[in-house]
């Protein structure tokens, strides 16, 4: 049987000693060459979920194990070739461009900087976003601004990528160079995680989960 990539057991998250739980002893795999997708009513905690496997939010209990990690604690030890999240509110630094946004994971992994160029010219193109490349995010389009955030996180080639919500802001035709982006990840070998309601992403998944009463289960 094949590892999973990554592995979450037993997460809980409350908010406040009143508050009911976000999570309560949650579990997920994700298995190399799989796309996810995790549904579920506004609230329900997937913003919540991703952001504790990416480590930018911790958990009351349980862990996550990560590829090539130390195999327990959170996501905050991930490289950006290990794992990489496109969260809702994207994180664009307002001083960057459109390209040295894109470019940044690659520039600190200390990629050189013709194959900085050369792979980020090929993002740019793959997003539509050549025109706009030497714009800041306040120059842009929210769209735009979100595929920005998406060519950061995928131009590494993470083993694990996450995504909340990636096509909330896109058009039809926006939304078929997303997915074609993360089928080509998960047929290399990555596993990608999306929280999402749009169809067009849902009926291409290989699972469907749902997050409800603060679990993880099969929709």
């Amino acid at each position: 049987m094949t590892a999973p990539l990554l592995r979450a057991d037993g997460l809980a998250k409350r908010y406040g000693p009143a508050s009911a739980s976000v999570l309560d002893q949650a579990e997920l795999q994700l298995a190399p060459g799989e796309l996810v997708v995790l549904t579920g009513p506004s609230g329900s905690g997937k913003s919540t979920l991703l952001a504790i496997l990416a480590g930018l939010d911790t958990a009351d209990a349980g862990t996550v194990a990560l590829p090539h990690g130390n195999g327990t604690g959170s996501g905050a030890d991930a490289t950006w070739r290990q794992l990489a999240l496109v969260p809702q509110a994207l994180g664009l630094l307002d001083d960057l461009p459109v390209d040295e946004a894109i470019g940044l994971p690659l520039r600190l992994s200390g990629v050189s900087r013709a194959d900085e160029a050369a792979a980020v010219q090929a993002m740019l193109e793959r997003l539509g976003l050549t025109r706009v490349r030497r714009r800041l995010p306040a120059e842009i389009s929210l769209g735009e601004q979100q595929r920005t955030a998406i060519g950061r996180a995928i131009i590494t080639e993470p083993d694990v990528l996450l995504l909340d919500e990636p096509t909330a802001h896109q058009d039809a035709r926006s939304t078929r160079r997303i997915v074609d982006l993360l089928r080509e990840r998960t047929a290399a070998g990555g596993a990608v995680l999306v929280a999402t309601h749009d169809e067009a992403v849902v009926e291409l998944a290989d699972r469907v989960l749902r997050l409800a009463g603060g679990a993880v289960e099969l929709a």
